[in-house]
């Protein structure tokens, strides 16, 4: 075990994992606009016996005059990955700081933190900021692991952090490996009150939930996509179909195996396609460079109130400790919220091969729901919103909805929705809120009236 460590480093320590200090723009910008903007930054203890702690960014809404008001929502933003940071939603996405290069941040013309508390977090320990001490700190499964993670960062930020926003409406957001995170963390919330998390809704994009059914579409996404001919066709489907059969057989690893091997042939017949954009070739690494240079100069972590000692990184240990967990199912945590009448969302770009669409589709007629039939019958709806080009209004996507599922698909639009239609992503996050929280109302006070307190 490590040597005792002082005690002010040890009270200087206790204080980043407890509590938010505001962040310092002007010491990173020179950009009025971005200095102007407030927020809070540190570190949540997650384990103190492993030395796990998980980074976090709040920033309440740019709109002064919805800040103090009870009905604005606060936005939990988790990344998928597994191992993403919240940095990738923060800067490239839809939080109100736009990293453009490996130095500068501007501000961001649509964010969704104009009329939200948004906090971001490196989620799972070891993911971007966050770390851990000891190699029992990383999460081996969704369900248990990285729920009990995330539960342990909301209730101390509510406690220690921000107790003065534990009364508004909660919305869980993310994309991706997040479509695993998600579901298990609301099941978790709606099972376990007692901690009187307010959650009004959870909203997944581009998600992968149940992989089975997800890897078994793949190979018609491809092909009706065009990356690949029908001289592969019958190949890459017998490697969507074991992988599916695999994983519904609970062989997990064999599972991701045949996964890799169809997507393999996917990029390998498409000539370098991105499958999580099929109209470019670039991977996003981009966005990895730009932030590992950036989070680790030395004034940013010491104005993010990072430790001098930890570093910005994307660990391979966080991905090799859920591997297994990769393939499994998160789709039966879905039906305890949809029975308590917590909304939940879908959306997916429809320009995305790797769990877009198409694969979201596939297995939505699964979901073990008593509504599903009722879903599936509705009415498919045309979604339109402004177009900041021209007079008329633009058709974002689709839409369909019955009780507290809604599902939309969104034109022209990648892997990462808010990053390549930001007014529909915009259009899209209020619209579900105002409908979640019209629904969740009356429902919500009963609820926290009957809830102890958090201590």
């Amino acid at each position: 075990m490590p040597a005792a460590l002082p005690t002010t480093l040890v009270a200087l320590i206790y204080l980043w994992s407890v509590s938010g200090l505001p962040v310092d723009l002007s010491k990173i910008s020179t950009d009025p606009k971005v200095t102007e903007i407030r927020s809070d930054a540190g570190m949540v203890s997650i384990n103190s016996n492993l030395n796990s702690s998980m980074f976090y960014w709040y920033f309440p809404p740019l709109d002064d005059s919805l800040q103090n008001d009870v009905n604005t929502p606060l936005i939990l933003w988790i990344q998928g990955g597994p191992g993403s940071s919240g940095f990738i939603g923060n800067f490239f996405e839809l939080g109100p700081l736009n990293l453009i290069n490996r130095t500068t941040l501007v501000r961001r013309n649509v964010t969704w933190a104009n009329s939200y508390h948004m906090v971001f977090v490196d989620s799972p320990v070891g993911t971007g900021y966050s770390y851990t001490d000891y190699p029992e700190g990383y999460a081996n499964n969704t369900e248990h692991d990285v729920t009990e993670q995330l539960y342990t960062f909301l209730t101390t930020f509510y406690r220690e952090v921000k107790p003065e926003l534990k009364e508004h409406p909660l919305f869980i957001v993310g994309e991706s490996y997040a479509g695993h995170y998600i579901p298990a963390l609301g099941k978790y919330l709606i099972e376990n009150p007692i901690d009187k998390i307010p959650l009004s809704g959870v909203a997944i994009g581009d998600g992968l939930t149940f992989p089975a059914f997800q890897v078994a579409a793949k190979a018609d996404v491809a092909y009706y996509f065009g990356l690949i001919g029908p001289d592969r066709i019958d190949e890459a489907r017998e490697l969507g179909q074991k992988g599916k059969k695999l994983a519904l057989e609970g062989r997990w690893l064999e599972a991701l195996e045949a996964r890799k091997s169809l997507e393999k042939l996917m990029q390998e017949e498409s000539g370098g396609i991105n499958l999580y954009d099929i109209r470019t070739t670039d991977d996003y690494g981009w966005q990895d460079e730009r932030l590992e240079h950036f989070l680790n100069l030395p004034e940013v972590k010491a104005t993010l109130h990072v430790p001098v000692d930890r570093s910005f990184k994307t660990d391979e240990a966080v991905e090799a400790h859920l591997l297994e967990d990769i393939m499994m199912p998160m789709v039966h945590c879905l039906p305890p919220l949809l029975n308590a009448e917590v909304p939940v969302m879908l959306f997916e770009g429809d320009k995305d091969a790797k769990d877009g669409l198409i694969s979201v589709e596939a297995w939505i007629p699964e979901l073990p729901w008593d509504g599903i039939s009722d879903y599936l019958s509705s009415e498919r709806n045309i979604w339109r919103g402004r177009d900041p080009t021209s007079p008329q209004e633009a058709v974002y996507g689709y839409e369909r909805h019955y009780g507290p599922l809604s599902h939309y698909s969104v034109r022209n639009a990648g892997h990462m929705v808010p990053m390549d239609q930001p007014d529909a992503a915009m259009d899209l996050i209020k619209r579900f809120i105002i409908n979640a929280i019209s629904i969740n109302d009356t429902k919500s006070k009963s609820f926290l009236a009957a809830s102890p307190e958090i201590e």
